[in-house]
């Protein structure tokens, strides 16, 4: 991996963690939040977390869509500096009785705003990272890049625990040093990112090939950007299958992941505060050796294989839950390895290659919209997940829910075996190629037409690991003797 490529994979990686941190601190703090302001309606409950959640479905289309116009580097700097400010609003915070809004009001606004600059942090993180990569390391970096959720998750329930253990704080003051904590997070990542991100070379070879060919054109400027959004949209169609596949799969998983993680305590009962805090941490410590598997695995396996077995893994999991449950044994050691295992198999299978499969695809000049969509499908299914789980709680319990789980974990890996290409390094390097030498709508098609090619001979390409290519079969790269 290059110096540019680690250095983008690292920025990319600390503002995920950030993200996640903010996304997650104000479930922590929820129970803080109450015991001063008074008990949330289920309609301030709603608001409080689906804010965020919309936000980051409107800032995953509309910085996606504006990076592939822009550039990535001055608007990576941008999402991470407006989460910053929201973090640091959210600090803040206090009800606005002059205009009849409660503190869980200004906090969802707050957080609306957040979600904008979380969204945004998506494709851009993708891009900035992909394209500071080759074909051949692109996989690894962007693993890398992705286990900063990973931290986010460990650092908020951690942050919690401190504020409220060691240091001994009023509640009070523990919800607003944990959000002000993350707003410096948010603020000292934005600083680095304009001070040694460089803005990705790929784009702008790709934006300056797509714009010699507007400009040479007799029409007014305005008409010229028209023509260049006409030939993005007309790509994104070309591209329709791989967007169904990335978009559909992000959909599914979303679905199960945030429907599980934001009611972890629901699964695993405990006190508010600091127990549950602590109980959350072990959680998502549970998922560390998948994180480090897909780290390993990403430039040395099948990506789309480790989506399929990952999904086909949290299946077998949730329905051994849903089998051995009872209310006895759900806080014994035997019921909590079994959740350890899916949590293991999300990491290293969808939770990777939801992130990295649109990721790599995409040719440079839509990547970043193409991106976004997927990942504003997913939290789509983010929402869904969050709205079902305590309904089917309610009415048939954990065993309801692990049913569920496992059934959309099945149709994710149905939906991956249907629809995910299944491609290698001289397909990712041949559709790179193209970028400086092609119109966008001629490499889209051609670039749709390499990646499900695979589809055909996929019977031939069974196994999880790739296969050797030796350098007669592939004589044009030399970056790798591997494809995955």
């Amino acid at each position: 991996m290059s110096s540019q490529g680690s250095l983008a994979a690292s920025l990319s990686g600390f503002g995920l963690m950030a993200d996640i941190y903010d996304f997650a601190i104000v479930n922590l703090v929820r129970s803080m939040l109450e015991a001063e302001f008074g008990t949330m309606s289920p309609s301030q409950d709603a608001m409080l977390t689906g804010s965020a959640l919309i936000g980051a479905i409107i800032g995953q289309l509309g910085f996606g869509a504006t990076a592939d116009f822009l550039g990535r580097r001055c608007l990576f700097i941008a999402t991470m500096t407006l989460v910053g400010v929201a973090a640091l609003g959210s600090a803040y915070a206090q009800p606005w009785e002059s205009m009849g809004l409660s503190i869980y009001s200004v906090l969802a606004a707050w957080r609306f705003i957040m979600g904008l600059g979380i969204g945004g942090e998506y494709p851009l993180a993708a891009a900035c990272t992909s394209e500071s990569s080759n074909a051949t390391t692109s996989a690894t970096s962007l693993a890398i890049a992705m286990s900063g959720m990973c931290l986010g998750d460990l650092l908020a329930p951690g942050m919690v625990m401190f504020l409220a253990g060691p240091l001994r704080m009023p509640h009070p003051l523990v919800w607003r040093y944990a959000f002000g904590f993350g707003a410096v997070l948010a603020l000292v990542v934005a600083m680095l990112r304009f001070l040694v991100l460089q803005e990705s070379q790929a784009w702008v070879q790709a934006s300056s090939f797509d714009a010699a060919g507007h400009d040479n054109l007799p029409l007014a400027p305005e008409k010229t950007h028209l023509l260049r959004f006409r030939e993005k949209v007309s790509a994104l169609i070309a591209m329709k299958w791989s967007i169904l596949a990335t978009s559909g799969v992000w959909f599914l998983y979303d679905v199960v992941s945030y429907g599980t993680s934001l009611h972890s305590t629901t699964i695993f009962p405990a006190r508010a505060g600091v127990a549950s805090a602590s109980v959350i941490l072990y959680i998502n410590a549970l998922a560390l050796p998948g994180f480090a598997a897909a780290i390993f695995l990403a430039s040395r396996a099948h990506i789309k294989r480790l989506q399929f077995y990952g999904f086909l893994g949290m299946t077998v999991s949730f329905g051994l839950m849903a089998l051995l449950y009872n209310k006895d044994n759900r806080t014994g050691i035997a019921y909590l390895s079994i959740f350890a295992l899916q949590r293991c198999m999300d990491a290293m299978g969808p939770g990777a290659s939801t992130f990295i499969i649109p990721g790599q695809i995409y040719p440079t000049r839509i990547r970043a919209t193409a991106f976004g969509i997927s990942a504003a499908t997913g939290k789509v299914g983010a929402v869904i997940g969050t709205i079902i789980f305590p309904n089917l709680y309610a009415n048939g319990g954990v065993q309801a829910v692990m049913v569920f789980m496992a059934v959309v974990s099945a149709l994710g890996a149905f939906w991956t075996q249907l629809c995910t290409p299944l491609y290698d390094v001289s397909v990712l390097e041949d559709i790179a190629a193209l970028d400086s030498a092609t119109g966008l709508t001629q490499q889209a098609t051609m670039a749709e037409s390499l990646l499900f090619a695979s589809i055909n001979n996929e019977a031939q390409s069974a196994s999880l690991m790739p296969k050797r290519v030796t350098s007669a079969a592939k004589p044009d790269y030399g970056t790798s003797e591997i494809s995955y």
